[in-house]
């Protein structure tokens, strides 16, 4: 009788070193350019109303919904902005671009998961929009650093004894961010959500494997998007041709 082989997810993690953050100089298609896009928004740089034009009549009654100013505009912008920037790497009419939710809750593009995939962020003053074609998986998360916060109840809940020893340094605030951004950025790439299995990682160290169903491999990356922020980006395989765009300056062009 065989011994069933084991099946892992195995994870590798890295810090990027100031990334640049270009001048948009990709032109379309947008389909010429592979690895991933990784598109930088700063809310207040930017008003609302000219995208409004971008969202249904159905997704302008949601975000009326919002009681807060800020609340409604982030939404205005992270849907309207990422409708834009899909119409143009697909070479779509914006009004073809329509999202849809996995039961997980994982948004994706409906008619065209397969070819483009995206994923979102926002924290603070920062959006941040990931997108590549292909099929794997993508999944980002930005975070605002905030000293106030007090994080040892949630590192007590959801990190493994490796990571919270790992907080026992001078830096420990930026330390808990890394580790908070990677673990949000690999559940929101397998569309897994909130679950026991994948805090088990320990994200602390570059590589770390867990028993699933199916051999499954990510790679996550983590970098500091602005002062005050740090953002893991997490895919189902290695790329190295990360570009990293300012969308203020693809406004002004």
């Amino acid at each position: 009788m065989q011994t069933p082989r084991t099946q892992k997810l195995s994870v590798f993690c890295n810090d990027l070193l100031s990334p640049p953050w270009q001048w948009p100089i990709l032109k379309p298609p947008f389909q010429e350019h592979q690895g991933i896009h990784l598109w930088k928004i700063c809310l207040s740089e930017i008003n609302e109303h000219r995208f409004i034009s971008y969202l249904s009549s159905e997704e302008l009654d949601r975000v009326q919904r919002f009681h807060f100013h800020i609340d409604r505009k982030r939404s205005i912008l992270s849907r309207a902005i990422t409708r834009q920037l899909c119409s143009r790497y697909l070479s779509l009419p914006s009004r073809q671009i329509r999202f849809e939710r996995f039961p997980e809750g994982k948004p994706y593009l409906k008619d065209h998961h397969e070819r483009l995939q995206f994923n979102i962020s926002h924290s603070g003053d920062l959006l941040l929009i990931a997108l590549h074609f292909g099929k794997s998986p993508i999944g980002i998360d930005v975070e605002e650093i905030d000293l106030r916060f007090e994080y040892f109840d949630l590192a007590n809940q959801f990190f493994t004894e490796t990571e919270k020893e790992s907080l026992d340094c001078h830096t420990a605030d930026e330390q808990f961010y890394r580790i908070w951004t990677r673990k949000e950025a690999l559940m929101k790439a397998t569309g897994q959500g909130l679950s026991d299995e994948f805090f088990c990682i320990d994200m602390s160290r570059n590589t770390d494997q867990i028993t699933l169903p199916n051999d499954q491999m990510y790679f996550i990356s983590t970098f500091s998007p602005a002062e005050d922020y740090l953002a893991s980006i997490a895919i189902q395989h290695q790329e190295k041709d990360i570009r990293f765009i300012d969308y203020g300056h693809y406004l002004k062009r």
